[in-house]
């Protein structure tokens, strides 16, 4: 799934003439993203002999940006 993510002078150019602008607090959206749970067992890991398997997308996983910018898209 790829999706390029937009470019600055492109999201300034669809602002310009705008009257009303808002702001969206996205801090922990990109960890929101749920993983498929027949993918989630390949991110476990173990610590102090406790296994844990993640339930949202963790960072550095190759094509979750696109996937959170394909999300925006359609959301916003």
């Amino acid at each position: 799934d790829r999706m390029p993510l937009p470019k600055i002078s492109e999201i300034f150019e669809e602002l310009k003439g705008a009257s009303v602008y808002s702001t969206l607090d996205l801090k922990s959206a990109f960890n929101s993203l749920k993983l498929r749970d027949d993918h989630a067992h390949k991110l476990a890991f173990s610590w102090n002999s406790v296994q844990y398997v993640p339930i949202g997308t963790p960072f550095g996983l190759k094509h979750v940006s696109s996937v959170m910018q394909r999300t925006m898209s359609i959301v916003l």
